[in-house]
């Protein structure tokens, strides 16, 4: 068996340096404690995985101890070889947040054109056509408007309507409305 040692570049490279750089990049979402905590689970598997691929073969990153594990004789990189691993890694997994995000939260699409991409990749034509349909059917357009009032009344609890509006692009007008109409659906659903 061959022997292994480690190569240690400081605190740097540690699980509780990069897990704060891991919070400070989803801080300020609008997700639960727990969907945060699946969100950086996720994040930062994410990075090991990328920070490891860049590695020399043989090299492992050992984030809890910020040592890199390496068979004896292996070339390892050195400290400023490494920022810029670690620099990479973080890119990549920039690059694959969305996609990232949507494996723990779900995987509805982010825009008409993605949910237009999903529709039509739908295998069967009947299936196609019967959620298609569904889309387009009075009440799940009403269930749409419920849940999107839902949405920006929970949204407005933790921020302001303006903040609110500026992230939805719309006015905040709208945004009001919203929430008077969630309220009383709320309302209308709970009061005798």
């Amino acid at each position: 068996m061959p022997e292994l040692t480690t190569a240690a570049y400081g605190a740097e490279f540690c699980i509780s340096t990069q897990s704060d750089y891991v919070l400070g990049f989803i801080n300020g979402g609008d997700s639960t404690p727990d969907q945060t905590d699946a969100l950086f689970d996720a994040l930062f598997d994410a990075l090991r995985e990328e920070v490891d691929a860049r590695l020399p073969e043989g090299v492992s990153w050992q984030p809890r101890t910020a040592d890199f594990l390496h068979q004896v004789g292996t070339p390892v990189p050195d400290e400023q070889e490494m920022r810029e691993i670690f620099q990479e890694a973080w890119a990549a997994v920039e690059s694959r947040f969305d996609s990232i995000e949507r494996q723990i939260f779900g995987t509805l699409p982010d825009s008409v054109d993605e949910l237009e991409v999903a529709l039509r990749a739908i295998g069967s034509p009947v299936h196609r056509a019967r959620v298609a349909g569904m889309l387009v059917d009075a009440g799940m357009r009403q269930m749409a408007a419920r849940v999107r009032q839902e949405a920006i009344y929970a949204a407005t609890r933790e921020r302001s309507a303006q903040e609110v509006a500026e992230l939805l692009s719309t006015g905040q007008a709208a945004i009001k409305k919203a929430i008077t109409k969630a309220i009383s659906e709320h309302n209308r659903r709970v009061l005798p």
